[in-house]
């Protein structure tokens, strides 16, 4: 594959030694972090709960259906939605090679944005949910939301039509696309009033959007920038970047009908599903071959925290990709997709591919946003392992509990036990119950790789060693 190298190429490992911090940047991936903390543990909360019911269920408000929907709202629309957004304006603004435009404009975004997280989540704990999966926010709130996300997508435009070149680095085709995405992905999954089986498709291209079109592909983005510039070494291929574009928007919008496999949605609609997930492989399969192309032509032997965050990311895309395409058919779709095994794909997805994706670009972000030196790179170092780990751990414990689960219930249905509920079901829990505290020694993990994220932003940007002159981050 040819290699691709351009006036710019030389200048993306560093930022230009004008450059001043970004106050709106800063404020998007301290907030940020400090909610994926927040929602982390709340998300530990619950996931301990579907184990130990009433572990710290003190009544409804503490329940595990009003405090697993709150920690998803902290999760994926304050965490990885806020720290995405602090990642694509540093991503934007050293590409384009101007500061960031309309920086009180991105700023007013981060504080809407934020309000509308907390009132989500303070809703949602005191049961005013919509009860749809993923988005129970209220819908004035989704609203809300959305206009943070649309705001900062204006930002980032105004800032890529100022950049100094023609040329748009394939990165900000990933960024650029994703922003764009969410706030219809939200708007569309939170506010539609439909019932029944149009209720579950609504809900399925909703989800699937969340990770398809918006967090997945924005991590993608990131990486496409953090790794070149943690590696030294230019992008491998534009043209190998292309198909890996144009493929996954091609495909991605098409993909979340496969989660309705074995429900009483269309076959021709289920079917669409199906094979835009299996053709997803192919745009997949372009992204970690152009990410590990460009490493293995690193002119670097460190690896910073950026660069390791990257490599763990692309790895784990590679799994979800192997285990999302692998198991989309229908035979496998009727044993597994409603059984926690969905769920470890989800969480695999979100925490890991996303997640590492969104911190290596936050911590190569740091120094320059704050003009500090990162505050202690061992313990930023340590949460690529903690992270790693505590996904792998979930994502493994998931698939077997969930191969366990349909196992079961396949042969109760063909024995004709009720496995679906009374004694049958509580049978099917206790197998499955190991495997569901491993599930919860893996989020705390996860739960401590976020903490020391969080540690390093807060103590960088507070009391971090200022960076010279020359130095770019």
């Amino acid at each position: 594959m040819a290699v691709t190298t351009s006036p710019s190429t030389a200048s993306e490992t560093t930022a230009p030694p004008w450059e001043e911090p970004s106050p709106s940047a800063i404020t998007w991936l301290l907030v940020g972090v400090f909610f994926l903390v927040a929602g982390g543990l709340l998300l530990l909360l619950a996931t301990a709960q579907m184990v130990a019911p009433d572990l710290f269920t003190l009544g409804a408000t503490t329940a595990i259906g009003r405090v697993r929907p709150a920690a998803f709202v902290l999760l994926v629309y304050g965490g990885l939605g806020m720290v995405g957004n602090g990642v694509a304006l540093d991503v934007a603004r050293r590409l384009a090679k101007v500061p960031v435009q309309l920086e009180k404009v991105s700023r007013a975004a981060a504080a809407v944005t934020a309000l509308g997280v907390v009132l989500s989540a303070v809703a949602v704990v005191l049961g005013h949910s919509t009860g749809r999966v993923g988005f129970e926010m209220p819908r004035a709130f989704a609203v809300l939301i959305a206009l943070g996300q649309l705001l900062v997508l204006c930002s980032l435009l105004r800032t890529v039509s100022k950049r100094v070149t023609d040329e748009v680095h394939p990165a900000l085709w990933f960024v650029v696309a994703a922003l764009f995405c969410a706030p219809f992905v939200i708007l569309a999954g939170a506010l539609p009033r439909v019932h029944g089986v149009n209720d579950e498709i609504v809900l399925a291209f909703g989800l699937s959007g969340l990770k398809l079109l918006w967090l997945v592909p924005l991590g993608i983005g990131v990486a496409l920038y953090a790794l070149p510039a943690g590696a030294r070494a230019p992008l491998h291929s534009r043209q190998l970047a292309s198909v890996a574009f144009w493929g996954w928007f091609l495909f991605a919008p098409f993909a979340g009908p496969a989660r309705l496999l074995a429900g009483p949605a269309q076959n021709w609609l289920e079917t669409v599903g199906v094979a835009a997930t299996i053709a997803l492989a192919v745009p997949l399969l372009a992204v970690v071959v152009l990410l590990l192309s460009t490493y293995s032509r690193r002119t670097s032997l460190a690896h910073g925290t950026d660069l390791r965050f990257a490599l763990a990311g692309t790895g784990l895309l590679a799994l979800w990709g192997v285990l999302a395409v692998g198991t989309s058919g229908r035979t496998a779709g009727d044993l597994l997709h409603a059984t926690v095994f969905a769920d470890g794909l989800a969480e695999l997805a979100l925490l890991g591919v996303a997640g590492s994706f969104l911190l290596a670009g936050l911590f190569h972000a740091l120094p320059v946003v704050t003009g500090n030196h990162v505050a202690n790179p061992r313990v930023a170092g340590s949460a690529v392992w903690l992270l790693s780990g505590g996904v792998a751990l979930v994502t493994l414990s998931l698939l077997v509990a969930g191969y366990v689960e349909g196992t079961l219930w396949a042969e109760g249905v063909r024995g004709g036990d009720p496995t679906f509920l009374g004694s049958g079901w509580v049978a099917v829990t206790n197998a499955i119950r190991p495997l569901l505290w491993l599930r919860v020694a893996g989020e705390g993990l996860v739960v401590v790789a976020w903490a020391a994220a969080f540690q390093q932003v807060f103590s960088t940007s507070a009391y971090g060693d200022p960076l010279d002159e020359t130095a770019g981050g």
